[in-house]
C-alpha cells in the first residue's frame, strides 16, 4: 500500500494557520475562515480518496484549532487548565475542517468522471454520425 504525503503535512500546516491566525493575519476577524477552508479544501484536493480527505481535514483542523487557541491565549489561569477544553474544542475544529476537505475531494472526483467536450468539428461529427 502506497502511502500518502498528504496527512504528515496537515499537521505541520495546521500548526502554522493557527498560530497566523492568532498572532498575524486577520486578527480578531472571523475572514480567517476563508483561507482556513481553502486551505482544507486544497488538501482534500490533494488526497487520493474520501476517506483520506476525511483524515487530513481532521488532523488539519484539530491542530490549527488547539494552536490557535493556545497562541491566543492570555487568560490569567493557567494554560495547562485549559488544554482540556482546548483539545475538546479542537475536535470540533476537526469536523469544521473535514467538512470542506471531503466536499472538495468529492467535487473533484465528479468533475473527473465527465467526458470531455470534442475539441473540435471532426470530433464532434464523429461522435453523432451513424454506425456503419
Amino acid at each position: 500500500m502506497r502511502r500518502s504525503w498528504i496527512p504528515p503535512v496537515a499537521v505541520p500546516l495546521g500548526v502554522a494557520a493557527g498560530f497566523a491566525g492568532a498572532r498575524l493575519v486577520l486578527v480578531g476577524s472571523g475572514l480567517i475562515l476563508i483561507p482556513w477552508g481553502l486551505l482544507a479544501a486544497a488538501l482534500g484536493l490533494a488526497a487520493r480518496g474520501r476517506r483520506s480527505a476525511a483524515v487530513t481535514g481532521g488532523l488539519f483542523g484539530f491542530a490549527l484549532a488547539v494552536t490557535f487557541m493556545i497562541a491566543g491565549y492570555d487568560g490569567h489561569a493557567s494554560l495547562a487548565s485549559r488544554l482540556v477544553p482546548f483539545a475538546l474544542l479542537g475536535l470540533v475544529g476537526a469536523v469544521g475542517a473535514a467538512v470542506p476537505s471531503v466536499g472538495a475531494r468529492l467535487l473533484a472526483g465528479r468533475l473527473a468522471r465527465r467526458p470531455a467536450p470534442p475539441s473540435s468539428l471532426v470530433e464532434r461529427a464523429a461522435r453523432t454520425a451513424p454506425p456503419g
